[in-house]
């Protein structure tokens, strides 16, 4: 997994610019959002914080810890890449 901590790093930071962008998309002034967006957002920030903070965790972990960490690293990266793919839903301006 060590090898895979930069570019693992990378993605997070172009994941975050994208959650960045849609919460911008959907959030314009004047406009109502519907439940199942904000849903969607805040699901994807929490995915985010969690992934973000597994590899914080596994970053700053040693021996054993590291290796325990390794596990919810994993989990939390593939629930956020899982749901980063998914389409965000249908939004109309001002509806």
């Amino acid at each position: 997994m060590d090898a895979a901590l930069e570019p693992m790093g990378n993605q997070l930071d172009d994941w975050v610019v994208k959650i960045e962008e849609l919460t911008a998309r959907y959030t314009k002034p004047g406009a109502r959002l519907r439940f199942d967006v904000v849903m969607y957002l805040d699901e994807l920030k929490g995915l985010y914080a969690v992934a973000r903070s597994e590899l914080d965790a596994y970053l700053g972990a040693g021996g054993e810890e590291r290796t325990r960490r390794a596990h919810g690293l994993q989990i939390a990266w593939d629930e956020l890449a899982v749901a980063m793919e998914r389409r965000p839903p249908h939004w109309t301006p001002g509806r």
